[in-house]
């Protein structure tokens, strides 16, 4: 299997475009001169960037050589890349530095916020959202099946999402010199089916599960243990369709 699926992963593109637009919503800029998009993927929150400032100099930045591809193709008018957020070290300074749904990979993540921070021009703006869900019943129903005998020793070595909490976040993010807002939102999610909220996660949050296993055939029974469980979680309602609630918190942070 391929480190990221950008098909699969924008197959809910607006809805996973829409925490971007309400992000950058709430950023107190009006004509940013230079922006970074940390964990750019296949752009889409790049393009929500570029209409919104046109004519800003964007970087999109990801690890991933299949989803920057994938993000060049938009035609975007931006820079694009290839460096693990781990370790990026920019060598010069920005505005706005933004992200939508990627600081969740990184660990530890304060020594990143000390990274954005340092590398903003006074007055500029860190923001960015992650998931949290670390109560939510898809990612109980992952830890629950992978801890599971025959499952268990499969999993003990894979990278794992980084629920914090937002007070884990803002103690942060307080002990450096910037201003904070935050806030969590929950989106509901209108599915067809609990088939599509397997979908919906593997394109994320279950892929390193999957990369995890031997092959196709253990990836598939994973699978379909895992859609049983949500089968029992996610109930249909009168209309026939699956309502998952996806909740995120966000970060908007003014530097002094």
């Amino acid at each position: 299997m391929t480190n990221w699926n950008p098909s699969l992963y924008m197959k809910y593109g607006d809805a996973r475009t829409r925490p971007a637009w309400d992000l950058a919503a709430q950023i107190p800029l009006d004509s940013p001169g230079r922006i970074a998009d940390l964990g750019c993927g296949t752009g889409n929150s790049t393009e929500v960037l570029s209409e919104k400032w046109p004519g800003t100099d964007v970087v999109g930045i990801d690890s991933s050589p299949e989803m920057l591809d994938a993000a060049r193709r938009k035609g975007l008018d931006a820079t694009w890349l290839l460096q693990d957020l781990n370790t990026w070290s920019p060598d010069s300074k920005f505005d706005l530095i933004f992200s939508n749904a990627a600081f969740q990979w990184i660990h530890p993540v304060g020594v990143l916020l000390e990274t954005c921070v340092r590398s903003l021009n006074p007055g500029g703006v860190l923001a960015f959202q992650v998931p949290a869900n670390a109560n939510s019943l898809y990612y109980i129903s992952i830890l629950e099946l992978a801890a599971e005998p025959g499952w268990a020793e499969k999993f003990k070595d894979i990278p794992l999402l980084h629920c914090h909490s937002t007070r884990h976040y803002y103690d942060l993010l307080t002990a450096l010199p910037i201003a904070v807002q935050a806030w969590e939102t929950q989106y509901f999610h209108i599915m067809e089916s609990p088939v599509e909220i397997l979908e919906w996660i593997s394109g994320t949050g279950l892929r390193p599960y999957l990369q995890a296993l031997a092959d196709d055939g253990e990836r598939e029974t994973f699978k379909a243990l895992l859609l049983e469980k949500y089968r029992h979680a996610y109930p249909h309602s009168k209309d026939g369709k699956v309502l998952f609630p996806f909740n995120r918190q966000f970060f908007v942070a003014v530097k002094h």
